[in-house]
């Protein structure tokens, strides 16, 4: 998901939402919403879906800093918590974490609690698709004992594209969809 601030684009993240018609053709459709803390948009980044039958886990990222420290904060959504928590955060050293497996991004993390602040990072991408920078997003948020995790309609210019992945882990894009 993309948002145009009107000079580039904000990049929202993966989800992993996506559905098929009767015929197996992916349906290139979204309503507009996005992944918020506490109603503030987030960047949030799919890590993995584990589906058991009845029983299913999705693991997901929010690149930010954590008390000033650069983190990304662990987000699941499962049968007990179907509007998602935050897991921990898990402190980033060098780079930006999305070298981590998804083992080594929810292993060691470090706890989140009422209190702590919040400033969410985003990637910035001018409209020919070259990177330019990481930047903050939205305004620092004191996080309350309870944070809430939902979609939001996001206001603005935004658009979709599905990213699709072969068996090599070889990564193709949709054209974006507005």
């Amino acid at each position: 998901m993309f948002y145009d601030d009107g000079d580039g684009y904000v990049d929202l993240g993966l989800d992993p939402l996506f559905k098929f018609d009767e015929d197996g053709n992916l349906i290139g459709e979204y309503d507009g919403t996005w992944i918020a803390i506490n109603r503030q948009p987030v960047a949030f980044y799919h890590l993995t879906t584990i589906d058991k039958g009845d029983r299913y886990c999705i693991l997901g990222y929010v690149p930010a800093f954590l008390n000033d420290q650069h983190v990304n904060l662990i987000l699941i959504f499962d049968n007990d918590h179907l509007k998602g928590y935050i897991a921990g955060a898990k402190v980033i050293k060098n780079g930006s974490g999305t070298d981590l497996t998804t083992e080594q991004m929810v292993s060691d993390l470090i706890d989140v609690k009422a209190g702590d602040t919040l400033d969410f990072v985003c990637d910035y991408y001018e409209y020919n698709g070259t990177f330019i920078n990481n930047y903050f997003f939205g305004k620092r948020m004191t996080l309350s004992k309870d944070p809430r995790i939902q979609n939001v309609k996001v206001n603005g210019s935004l658009s979709a594209c599905y990213m699709l992945t072969d068996k090599e882990g070889n990564r193709y894009w949709t054209p974006l969809m507005d």
